[in-house]
């Protein structure tokens, strides 16, 4: 039977169901006729499975809370229940159309509508926030709008669902909402949401309304997930620079990584959009970066580490705005300094390095080469020190770089593009080019106002051209068609670049620019600046053969956020550009003791694991094939996949050998087909998958191989095989009810389990041998801990779990297992995410998350 027929038979006393309007990925729509109202309406039914896995009763008793919701931009809800096993609730059918209609239908909105939108959006948001509601689920699809007027859907109903699912259900990674428009600690399955998240959705969906796409894309959910929590937004007034000053700023720091760094509520979300008055509290530098030191003197005698590397970047480009896409080019958090070749064919960049001044510019760094767009990357010189920005040679065969290799002298080296020994050409240089008649040309670090020619075979001097005007050059670049340098530097107390000719006499100049260099028809140059934001812009100048300029620029970028370690880079289809986004590492670590950093890529992190006896930590990273397991050993070291396949997985964790790992695979790529539980093996990769009774997941393995797994709503445990045979079921007391994941006792006899809700949290214990439940500690010993599982029933016997007071550090407590009073174990070495923790069997060695903001490149591309 059909779900319509079956709709039609359970429901018919009420509701005549005609057909289906929408389809989303929790439920399926419906219009109908209320007969006892004589009304359209539009009845919503829970996806099958979703239904089965939440229960009725729970789901209902959950619903009712925001069926109480009375405001003008929320959208009423009628009726709800269970309807032959499916549940539903029952809304007012809208003669209108989405917000996702609408911008599918126009792409941008203007502005004043889209602000006001968001505006009366935000009036819902706050009143259902006062009262306690987090709607979770703030999307295009979910705003209605009737006669020009939103309303919004589902309000509470995501909500619902994660409650009656209980914490499992966030555990699983099943987060609830749309990747797009998900706040990063949504995506990444925190479970204490608050308003800031839903701030942080109606930010997502302003943007899209102004730019006409939401703030990060890809092409599958992990993807998107990955960038909503390690890339930022291009800035929308670059998008569409009629947008207020006002409106940007509020947008973006609507759309913070850090929930404290949010608007603390949607009401001054919607006050910081009024007018340019409302304070947003934020930095002039975009994404909550710090504006680079103004100290001119330094800037010009370091314009090399602005690094514009423009003289690399050889093509002509049309001025007129065209559209913008972006691909990531590197995933290691530490890439800088781009230089693309002159056919656009080659990327060459600086991996590593330190950024702490008190480093002293000490740390190693490699130079390497890609091939655009998707090339994997080759390491040119590894481990050398004090590395420069790269130039191209006009073929796209060699590479000058100023550097100290290891075990060599420092200065200007060549190095060829497909490998070998770089070879010395001067013993230092500030900025430096290709010449011509096989020659470099590079200014000295002796400060003066010279450029050298040397030859590119021998390293000998060949010339020496003395810069007039009273300009000291610090980049320097050279025309092959007309034979003029154009330099950058510092002229008197300013900043600027200059037109010289092969005697030295300036031709022309250009004020307030911090790099440049020449276009590759020869006559054009290409300029940059850097506005009171730190935002750079590229700009295109016409020169006449003469060396004078023909033209005002053209700006062909603008508004990208740079400091002195990332950079910009032309190519032939738009530009390479180097930005800093949050991401976060892997770390070690032991109890009061040291940290160490296991994970030195920016991609996408979950689930740390350590191994039973402290030496292993697993991990779940998105890579080129999906979301696989991988292992690196806790003391640091290489690390190794443990999977290789396109998978989806979620949760991890280690059998009682050591050798084997458990994960949870959904499938069909986004859940909606369900998920298995996997084991893989250590070393072979061999996997083997098993399901469970229903609604039923794995929370730890014990010793004897068997293992605890819980239902979703918290209702039960059970003891299973690793076959998924349920060997003894243990129904929960209401009392308790929900539980959160538990931990076996290194008796094996007992559990630990996180129970009550979140006002009435305490720690109990069920016996597997008689099934009876006790307090470990009394009713709101775990009150501060912000709802965060038990990490460990350790050997020691004592339960390990977080604590952590407002947004100060988090601290690792314990309690007695056999019951007491909670007591401080340590605080942690490292900045952890508490909801991203793990602790070896014997608590000694812990393994988590830590986010960091650090840089990688992408590139630009400009089509009409």
């Amino acid at each position: 039977m059909s779900e319509l027929a079956r709709l039609n038979r359970a429901l018919g006393e009420h509701y005549r169901i005609e057909r289906e309007i929408g389809a989303g990925g929790m439920a399926t729509v419906y219009l109908a006729e209320d007969l006892r109202h004589q009304r359209r309406v539009a009845v919503k039914v829970l996806r099958p499975d979703l239904s089965a896995l939440l229960g009725g009763d729970r789901f209902l008793n959950e619903i009712r809370v925001t069926a109480n919701l009375q405001h003008p931009h929320i959208l009423p809800l009628f009726d709800s229940g269970d309807a032959d096993g499916l549940l539903f609730y029952v809304m007012p059918y809208v003669e209108g159309e989405s917000l996702a209609d609408r911008i599918g239908r126009e792409k941008q909105l203007p502005i004043d509508e889209a602000v006001r939108i968001a505006r009366e959006v935000a009036g819902a948001l706050d009143y259902a926030h006062r009262r306690g509601v987090i709607h979770r689920d703030i999307k295009p699809a979910n705003i209605l709008l009737q006669d020009g007027t939103a309303l919004v859907s589902d309000f509470g109903i995501a909500l619902a669902v994660s409650n009656a699912g209980g914490a499992r259900l966030t555990e699983t990674g099943l987060s609830l909402g749309t990747p797009a428009y998900m706040s990063p600690e949504q995506a990444t399955g925190g479970r204490q949401l608050d308003a800031r998240s839903d701030v942080y959705s109606l930010g997502a969906v302003l943007y899209e309304m102004l730019t006409g796409d939401p703030p990060h894309t890809g092409s599958t959910a992990q993807a998107v997930i990955a960038a909503v929590v390690a890339e930022q937004p291009r800035d929308v007034a670059t998008r569409r620079p009629r947008v207020a000053p006002h409106v940007a700023e509020a947008v973006h720091r609507a759309l913070e990584k850090l929930p404290a760094d949010r608007f603390p509520s949607a009401a001054e979300f919607a006050r910081a959009l009024e007018g340019p008055a409302a304070p947003t509290g934020r930095s002039p530098a975009r994404g909550g970066q710090r504006a680079a030191p103004r100290r001119w003197l330094r800037v010009a005698l370091e314009l090399l580490g602005v690094a514009i590397c423009l003289a690399a970047g050889r093509l002509l480009f049309a001025p007129a705005p065209l559209r913008e896409s972006r691909t990531r080019l590197t995933f290691t958090g530490d890439a800088r300094l781009p230089a693309t070749s002159a056919d656009g064919r080659w990327l060459a960049y600086i991996r590593g390095g330190c950024r702490a001044a008190s480093a002293g510019g000490e740390c190693a760094a490699d130079v390497v080469v890609q091939e655009l767009p998707t090339g994997m990357p080759a390491v040119l010189v590894a481990g050398a020190r004090r590395v420069g920005e790269v130039v191209w040679n006009p073929d796209g065969s060699a590479l000058l770089v100023t550097m100290t290799p290891a075990g060599s002298e420092p200065g200007l080296y060549l190095v060829p593009r497909t490998g070998g020994v770089p070879r010395k050409l001067a013993d230092g240089a500030w900025g430096y080019a290709f010449a011509a008649a096989g020659t470099a040309a590079y200014v000295p670090q002796q400060r003066g106002p010279v450029i050298r020619l040397v030859d590119l075979t021998t390293g000998d001097l060949r010339d020496s051209v003395v810069v007039g005007g009273g300009w000291i050059p610090v980049g320097v670049d050279f025309n092959p068609r007309s034979g003029k340098f154009l330099i950058t530097g510092a002229h008197g107390s300013a900043l600027g670049a200059a037109i010289v000719d092969a005697r030295g006499r300036v031709l022309d100049t250009l004020d307030q620019v911090r790099g440049g260099g020449w276009d590759s028809d020869g006559r054009h140059a290409l300029i940059s600046t850097i506005d009171a934001r730190s935002l750079v812009h590229v700009m295109r100048v016409p020169v006449r053969a003469s060396g004078r300029l023909a033209g005002k620029p053209v700006e062909i970028l603008g508004g990208v956020r740079q400091d002195e370690w990332t950079g910009v880079a032309v190519t032939p289809a738009g530009f390479v550009v180097g930005e800093a986004g949050h991401t976060a590492d892997v770390w070690s670590f032991t109890l009061g003791g040291t940290a160490r950093r296991l994970t030195h890529s920016s991609t996408w992190y979950q689930a740390p694991v350590v191994s039973p006896d402290g030496r292993t930590v697993a991990y779940l990273k998105q890579d080129a094939w999906g979301a696989n397991i991988y292992a690196a050993p806790a003391a640091g070291g290489d690390e190794h996949p443990v999977t290789t396949d396109s998978g989806l997985r979620l949760i991890l964790r280690w059998l009682p050998d050591g050798r084997r790992l458990s994960t949870l695979l959904l499938l069909g790529g986004s859940g909606r087909g369900g998920f298995m539980h996997e084991i893989a093996e250590m070393g072979t990769g061999r996997r083997r998958q098993f399901s469970l009774a229903p609604g039923f997941i794995v929370d730890e393995w014990r010793p004897d191989f068997t293992a605890i797994a819980g239902d979703q709503d918290g209702r039960a445990y059970a003891i299973v095989d690793s076959t998924g045979r349920t060997l003894r079921r243990f129904p929960v007391p209401d009392s308790l009810l929900p539980l959160v994941a538990g931990q076996t006792a290194p008796s094996v006899r007992e559990a630990v389990v996180d129970a009550g809700d979140r006002r009435h949290r305490r720690f109990v214990a069920v016996d597997f041998t008689t099934g009876v439940w006790r307090a470990v500690g009394p009713a709101g010993a775990n009150d501060s801990t912000h709802g965060f599982a038990v990490l460990r029933w350790a050997t020691d016997g004592f339960v390990y779990f977080t604590r952590q007071e407002g947004s100060g550090p988090v601290e690792l407590w314990r309690i007695p297992g056999k019951g007491g009073v909670p007591q401080r174990a340590a605080a942690l070495p490292v900045k952890c995410d508490p909801g991203m923790l793990s602790l070896s069997a014997d608590a000694r060695v812990g393994a988590c998350l830590v986010s960091d903001e650090r840089p990688d490149l992408y590139l630009v591309e400009r089509r009409r």
